[in-house]
Order: structure tokens, then sequence, then C-alpha cells
């Protein structure tokens, strides 16, 4: 009876650490999807309505939340080239969905071709109730879960940058 709890807690214990490793094929699709030498995000922000639920819910709003921590982690880009920082709040009624998308320059292998695509995004999605503080802060969260997952791959590149206002 103790071999078998004991087998059941090394598999209990060592369950989420085969789940945890990353796998080459993790570390190609990191790499094709937020890989760019820490080349600063110019960020492109916007709110979409179709209905007046959510009131003081401005552009402005989502930019100053968006570009202080583009700043703060010194990837502010000034210049409108790629990788861009699609953030859109898109409000219907009493729902809301918070995106961001981050769209790089990228080469068919075929035709050897370039062109920007999306290659990451995160949606945050709910009811909000009319606060705009609820959405500002859920857009935050896929904000902050980019930027966790950007400095991630980037390590490497961006290691000193933080706090480095307009760093490139």
């Amino acid at each position: 009876m103790k071999a078998v709890a004991f087998v059941a807690a090394a598999i209990a214990i060592a369950a989420p650490m085969v789940d945890a490793q990353e796998t080459p094929a993790d570390r190609r699709l990191d790499r094709f999807q937020l890989f760019t030498k820490c080349d600063p995000v110019f960020p492109k922000v916007s709110v979409e309505r179709s209905s007046p639920y959510v009131e003081n819910l401005e552009d402005a709003d989502l930019e100053e939340v968006i570009h202080t921590g583009l700043r703060n982690a010194g990837l502010l880009g000034e210049e409108e080239v790629p990788p861009f920082l699609y953030v859109t709040v898109g409000i219907l009624h009493w729902a809301y969905v918070a995106r961001v998308e981050l769209m790089k320059e990228v080469t068919d292998p075929l035709t050897q071709l370039r062109g920007a695509a999306t290659t990451w995004r995160e949606y945050r999605y709910g009811i909000h109730s009319g606060d705009p503080g609820f959405v500002i802060s859920s857009l935050s969260n896929a904000f902050g879960t980019f930027l966790d997952e950007y400095l991630r791959v980037n390590d490497l590149y961006c290691s000193g940058q933080a706090g480095a206002a307009g760093a490139p």
C-alpha cells in the first residue's frame, strides 16, 4: 500500500514538471510569434463601440495604459513601423472584448515576399456593468500577458532595457 501511495505521489509531483518543460517546437513557435530582437513596438489603440453603455471610456484612457507600460519596459516605438501592437476594446451593449495583437513583418519562404501579419494575440471578454475601470483593468491584464511573453522570448536582447524610456 505504501508503494502505491509513493508512486501516486511521485506521479502527482512529476506531472506538472513534464507539462512545464519547453520543447524545441514551443521555442520555435515563441520565436515566430514574439521574437523581434527586442525592437520597440508601435501601439495602435482604439475603442469600438456600438452602444453608449460604457461612458467616459476613450482611446486616450487606453493609450495611457499601453504607452506607459511600453515606455516602462523600454519598448515604446516612436515610428510607425513594425512591429505593431494593436490594442482594441469592443463594446456591444453590456459585453466587451479587449484584444491585444502583435503584428510583425514576416517573409513568405516560397516567394520571399515580405509583409505584415498578426503573429500573437490575447483576448479578454466579459460583462462590464458600465464601469470603464473594469474594462481598462481587463485590458491591462491582457497587455500584461503580452509584456511578460514578449520580454521572456526576447530576454537576451531586452536585458537592461526596462525603465529606459525610449530605449531601442
